[in-house]
């Protein structure tokens, strides 16, 4: 993962333990592949990398986002 070239995005986790980003919801995947869901209202840091990769960051850990539909939020 190279950050140098990114832009930097402050949000809330929602209810359904999702992240709005771009008009469209993601979940929080480690990098194992495990979901990890945080309290609601957490505040993240959103990096949106040059190649167009986004990732969570909050308690210094980065993890994928994986955009899910509207009707599977939880």
């Amino acid at each position: 993962m190279d950050f140098a070239p990114s832009t930097h995005y402050s949000r809330k986790v929602l209810n359904g333990l999702t992240i709005k980003f771009e008009n469209k919801n993601y979940a929080t995947f480690d990098k194992n592949g495990t979901r990890v869901n945080s309290a609601k209202k957490q505040d993240v840091m959103i990096v949106k990398t040059f190649t167009g990769e986004i990732f969570a960051n909050y308690y210094t850990n980065f993890y994928s986002l994986i955009e899910i539909d509207q009707k599977n939020l939880c």
